[in-house]
């Protein structure tokens, strides 16, 4: 499948909150309003790009000559948590807007289990550097897409009636299902078909 192909892929078709369920907590906590949403879904789809990189780099270079792919997991988990301290020391450096974006959602991405599967999935299917980066921005994408639709529906929802038993997150958690069962309406084979 061609580059394109697969940043629509893991936009549409295998979205990390809709398709593999990693994520979620994040994508129910930022999608409150549009602001947090793209915000937290620009910085993500950043930290996922470069995570997958680096994770396939040291997965293909290192890991993999040397026989190491049973250490796999733990060197990921230490690979983010060190880009995410190394995060923190950029945006201290830089200050400004960047330092407070970075602060107020760096922690979220050393416990974050969408950056640790993003890298898993792409160390899993065997994909050239240039299809990582695609990948890592597709799921990044897919991840704010769903920010967005969420905090849309939760907006929405503010100004309609919602049995007292739905309110708040039962509504969102349904609301999440039905766009994923919309989501599913694109399949790899339409996507291969178009890409």
């Amino acid at each position: 499948m061609s580059a394109l192909g697969l940043v629509f892929q893991f936009l549409l078709v295998n979205n990390l909150v809709l398709y593999y369920f990693v994520g979620i907590c994040p994508a129910l906590e930022h999608s409150r309003d549009l602001r947090s949403a793209l915000s937290f879904g620009t910085v993500l789809s950043f930290v996922l790009v470069l995570t997958a990189m680096l994770a396939w780099f040291l997965d293909s270079l290192v890991l993999r000559p040397l026989g190491l792919t049973m250490i796999r997991t733990f060197v990921l988990l230490v690979l983010i948590g060190g880009l995410v301290q190394g995060f923190a020391l950029g945006a201290e450096r830089i200050g400004g807007a960047f330092a407070a974006l970075m602060d107020k959602y760096l922690p979220l991405f050393a416990a974050n289990c969408a950056v640790f599967g993003l890298s898993l999935i792409v160390i899993g299917m065997e994909l050239s550097i240039g299809e990582v980066i695609a990948a890592g921005l597709g799921a990044g994408l897919g991840v704010m897409l769903v920010l967005v639709l969420l905090s849309a529906i939760r907006e929405h929802m503010e100004s309609e009636w919602v049995h007292p038993a739905f309110r708040g997150t039962p509504i969102v958690i349904i609301s999440a299902g039905l766009m994923a069962m919309a989501f599913h309406a694109f399949d790899s084979f339409f996507l291969s078909g178009l890409f």
